[in-house]
């Protein structure tokens, strides 16, 4: 058995010349097998107590510290998981596309995702992040 950790980064919008609105919509797992997780939670929090002291870790904690990101990067990567991503470039997204309609952006973007993930491992549970607003 294996788990698919879930999340998103950017959101919703067209509008590119407004604050906060993304250009790109990502998708990301973190794919564990079940046999790992114990070992895992007890290295990640490591690295967590590590590099953000208190509280979880957040790329927005890092800012553009490129040389604590290296050394952050540097303790995970050894670490027993595979990371999956979705990259979407919402400028590419015709005008006329449904997909400029937010319940069939979230929706088309994540099955897509869900799928290509559930097509690569035969067993897999996906756990999706529930913070903030639950569009999918």
């Amino acid at each position: 058995m294996q788990y698919a950790f879930c999340d998103e980064f950017g959101a919703f919008g067209f509008t590119f010349e407004k604050p906060n609105v993304s250009t790109h919509f990502i998708i990301t797992a973190i794919i564990v097998n079940d046999s790992d997780m114990p070992a895992l939670r007890d290295s990640v929090e490591a690295v967590r107590k590590k590099h953000f002291q208190t509280g979880e870790m957040k790329s927005s904690h890092l800012k553009n510290n490129h040389t604590r990101i290296r050394k952050l990067l540097d303790d995970l990567m050894p670490l027993p998981f595979n990371i999956y991503y979705l990259v979407v470039d919402k400028r590419k997204i015709y005008e006329q596309s449904g997909l400029r309609i937010k319940t069939s952006f979230y929706k088309f973007l994540n099955q897509m995702a869900y799928n290509a993930l559930q097509k690569s491992f035969q067993k897999l549970t996906i756990v999706a992040d529930e913070t903030g607003s639950n569009e999918f």
